[in-house]
């Protein structure tokens, strides 16, 4: 009986007619280079992802032109609305700003009515002390 050869991991490996030479030289890179079967991968992976990309590309740039005046118009009401939300906020904060100076000068006020009146209170306690 014929021997048949095993590789690394046990597989029968025929030899001579039973197998291609085109297999044998095959399965010799792979056994030699084991970085060979991750190179193949991202080769396919690159032009897979090349051929959807292409596709994907082609098709965004044909809706791009069929939908550009329609786009144009809806751009522009949202350019309209964005600047009437902004003078809308502007106007809060400057409503907010005179709120704030209104509140500063009363606190202002309130502080010099106390400072006075603890220096009269602190005359007092003098005037008592004596």
């Amino acid at each position: 009986m014929e021997a048949a050869a095993t590789d690394r991991m046990g597989a029968r490996r025929g030899g001579g007619a039973s197998g291609s030479v085109m297999s044998d030289r095959f399965q010799a890179i792979f056994e030699t280079a084991p970085w060979a079967p991750l190179l193949i991968a991202l080769m396919v992976g690159l032009a897979c992802g090349w051929v959807i990309w292409g596709l994907r590309g082609a098709s965004a740039d044909a809706d791009d032109r069929e939908t550009s005046p329609q786009t144009d118009g809806d751009e522009r009401k949202e350019i309209v609305v964005l600047r009437a939300e902004l003078e809308a906020a502007r106007a809060l904060l400057d409503d907010s700003d005179v709120q704030q100076d209104d509140a500063v000068r009363q606190l202002a006020s309130v502080d010099e009515a106390l400072k006075r009146a603890n220096g009269r209170l602190k005359v007092i306690q003098r005037g008592l002390k004596r």
